[in-house]
């Protein structure tokens, strides 16, 4: 079956609906920042979380230090208290494997069919959305963008398969990005 989310509620409940029962949550991603972790926690702490980030950008040998820089930048737009713990709890999770986050450093396409340039994020196998946002608070809180929710078994399982093996491709930069957060809040 597949649903959109015209006049279905915000981006975030639709997330919610889909997510909370996941025991291993996948997110391809053009972007993220901390925000998006600070509207998404609820649904990501304990559970498995395997981040894909795919840049919309030619210089590949500069890809995961642009991530890193932008990510600890957009540390700025959360509120301290908020931002503490929340990282804290990122650090933590970063460190015993339970969020993994990649980056696709392929030059060539993805091979996502029609949806290369789509956001997705998979419930175990259960349910995909497609056309999501990014893993941004702000685009992540509005409903301004459509997107597709399949829960086929077939169709969620050839997503996630796909995902997978880019997954595996990916350069982990789970270290790094642990390091940069530990540094920022002085752990």
């Amino acid at each position: 079956m597949t649903t959109s989310n015209r006049g279905a509620g915000s981006t975030i409940q639709i997330l919610e609906q889909i997510l909370d029962d996941a025991h291993l949550i996948r997110i391809k991603i053009e972007e993220f920042d901390v925000t998006g972790f600070e509207v998404l926690w609820h649904l990501l702490v304990n559970k498995g979380v395997r981040l894909l980030i795919v840049p919309d950008d030619d210089d590949r040998l500069a890809i995961v230090d642009n991530i890193l820089k932008q990510f600890i930048t957009s540390l700025n737009q959360v509120a301290y208290e908020a931002r503490t713990e929340i990282l804290i709890q990122l650090v933590d999770a970063l460190n015993n494997g339970a969020i993994v986050v990649r980056v696709d450093e392929t030059t060539k396409p993805t091979k996502w069919r029609a949806y290369d340039d789509a956001n997705i994020y998979i419930a175990d196998e259960t349910a995909c959305i497609i056309g999501a946002p990014d893993f941004i608070g702000m685009s992540l809180k509005t409903a301004s963008r459509g997107f597709m929710v399949l829960k086929e078994y077939d169709e969620v399982t050839q997503f996630a398969e796909h995902f997978d093996k880019h997954f595996r491709l990916g350069c982990n930069i789970n270290e790094q990005l642990a390091e940069s957060l530990k540094a920022f809040i002085g752990a």
